[in-house]
C-alpha cells in the first residue's frame, strides 16, 4: 500500500512540473525542460533486473559515466530507466548478413546493454558493426573508408524501436582519422552511425574498436586496406653473373588513380640497380638496368609507400657462355691473323694463348662498356655478339 501511494505521489508531482514549466518557458528552453523532466521520470523508474544468465563483471552506465560495478556473483539487480547494464554475452565478435551496406562485412559484437523500456519491459541489444569494402586509396592521397554502427535487438534482430534513454559509444583505432570519435544512439535497427576513418599509410589489416563509453568493454575488427601495388617485370629472369651481362628491367603501378610522375626505388640484395630512383609515366610505367653481380639468385625490390611492394627473383648464372665464345673466338681470330701474316716467326701454341686471353679481356671490357675494337656491332647481347668481338680482337690484337 506504502509502495502504490509512493509511485502516485511521484507521477502527481512529474505531471504537476511538467505543465508548469510548459506553461512558463517557451521554445528551446522548454523543450530542455521537458527533456529533464523526463529524465526525472526515468530516474524514479526502478526494475529488478536479472543478470545471472550473464557471465562476468557487468557495469551501470547513465549516459557516457559509468555509476558502479555489479559482481560477476550477483543474479539480480535494481535498474533506473535512465541506466543501463553493460555486459558481455560472447567472447568474441559474430560474423552476421551486412544490413545497413549491400555488400561489405558486418559483425555483432560480444557486448550489449541491459534497459527498461518505457511500458516497463526489459529490453536487451548490441551494437553492430559494418565494414563498406576496407581502405582505398583516395584522390587526396589518404586511405578513406567507411564504417557503420547500429544497435540490434537481442530476441528480434529486425525489430526497430525508440530506446528509452541514448547509448554512448567511442571509436578508436589505427587511422590517423576518426569522425566522430564519439557519438549516442537512440534507437535500434536503421538508421545506422556512419564513421570517416582515413590514414596515410594504415597497416594491412588495420584495427577498429568499439568501445561502451564509461567501461572497459571494447569490439575489436580488422579492417582490409585496398592498396594500389607495385609490379617488377625483368626482361631476363636469368642473365651471366660477375657482371657480365645487364637485365632491363621494368616497374609498374597497379590501382592508382594518377601515376605520372611518382617517383617508385628500385634496390637489390647485392646486384647494381641504375638508376635506383625511377619515375613513372602517364600509364604508370617506369624502366631501370640491373647489372649481375657475383652469382646465384638476387631479389629485385620496388618500393614506393604507401603502394604495397613488389619483389622478383633475378638469377646470376656461371658465365661458361661467356667463357666458350670468348676464349673460341680468340683463338679463331689469332689464328687467322698468325696464318694470313706472310711472317710467322712465332710459336703458334703462343699466338693461341695470346687470342685466347685477348678474347677473354677485350669482351669482358664490351661486357661492361669499353669498346676497345674499331668497330661498333648493332647487337647488345647474344653469344654470337661475344663470340665475334673477341674474334676480332683476337685477329687484331689488343692496342689499348
Amino acid at each position: 500500500m506504502a509502495v502504490r501511494r509512493w509511485f502516485v505521489v511521484q507521477i502527481v508531482l512529474v505531471h504537476s512540473a511538467t505543465c508548469l514549466i510548459a506553461g512558463a518557458v517557451p521554445g528551446r528552453q522548454n523543450s530542455e525542460a521537458i527533456s529533464n523532466v523526463r529524465i526525472a521520470r526515468g530516474a524514479a523508474v526502478r526494475k529488478q533486473v536479472q543478470v545471472g544468465t550473464v557471465a562476468g563483471e557487468k557495469t551501470v552506465v547513465r549516459g557516457d559515466i559509468g555509476t558502479r560495478k555489479i559482481p560477476a556473483t550477483a543474479k539480480e539487480t535494481e535498474l533506473r530507466a535512465n541506466e543501463y547494464i553493460v555486459a558481455r554475452w560472447a567472447d568474441k565478435e559474430v560474423k552476421i548478413p551486412p544490413i545497413a551496406t549491400r555488400s561489405g562485412n558486418a559483425w555483432s559484437v560480444g557486448f550489449g546493454f541491459i534497459g527498461i523500456a518505457p511500458d516497463g519491459r526489459e529490453i536487451r541489444f548490441r551494437p553492430v558493426i559494418e565494414s563498406a569494402g576496407g581502405l582505398a586509396l583516395q584522390d587526396a592521397g589518404k586511405f578513406q573508408g567507411r564504417i557503420f554502427v547500429g544497435l540490434r535487438d537481442n530476441k528480434d534482430p529486425a525489430a526497430s524501436y525508440p530506446l528509452p534513454q541514448p547509448v554512448s559509444l567511442l571509436v578508436s583505432g589505427q587511422a590517423d582519422e576518426l569522425l566522430p570519435r564519439q557519438f549516442s544512439m537512440d534507437h535500434t535497427n536503421l538508421p545506422f552511425t556512419e564513421i570517416t576513418i582515413a590514414s596515410n599509410n594504415p597497416p594491412d589489416p588495420t584495427e577498429f574498436t568499439l568501445i561502451a563509453a564509461g567501461t572497459s568493454e571494447r569490439a575489436t575488427i580488422n579492417l582490409p586496406v585496398v592498396r594500389p601495388r607495385l609490379e617488377v617485370v625483368p626482361a631476363r629472369s636469368q642473365i651471366q653473373g660477375l657482371g657480365l651481362e645487364t637485365s632491363t628491367v621494368s616497374v609498374r603501378a597497379v590501382g592508382l588513380p594518377d601515376p605520372k610522375g611518382r617517383v617508385v626505388t628500385v634496390s637489390a640484395d647485392f646486384a647494381s640497380v641504375d638508376p635506383t630512383q625511377v619515375s613513372l609515366d602517364a600509364q604508370g610505367v617506369g624502366t631501370t638496368t640491373v647489372r649481375s653481380v657475383s652469382f646465384g639468385q638476387d631479389s629485385i625490390k620496388a618500393q614506393s609507400p604507401p603502394l604495397a611492394s613488389a619483389a622478383v627473383p633475378l638469377y646470376f648464372s656461371w658465365p661458361i657462355a661467356f667463357l666458350v665464345t670468348t676464349v673460341l673466338g680468340g683463338v679463331l681470330g689469332v689464328a687467322l691473323a698468325h696464318f694470313q701474316s706472310p711472317r710467322r716467326k712465332k710459336n703458334f701454341r703462343t699466338v693461341l694463348i695470346r687470342g685466347m686471353l685477348t678474347g677473354i679481356i677485350v669482351g669482358a671490357l664490351y661486357a661492361i662498356g669499353v669498346n676497345v675494337l674499331p668497330i661498333h656491332p648493332t647487337a647488345t647481347a647474344g653469344e654470337a655478339l661475344t663470340f665475334a668481338v673477341a674474334a676480332v680482337a683476337g685477329f687484331v690484337g689488343l692496342k689499348l
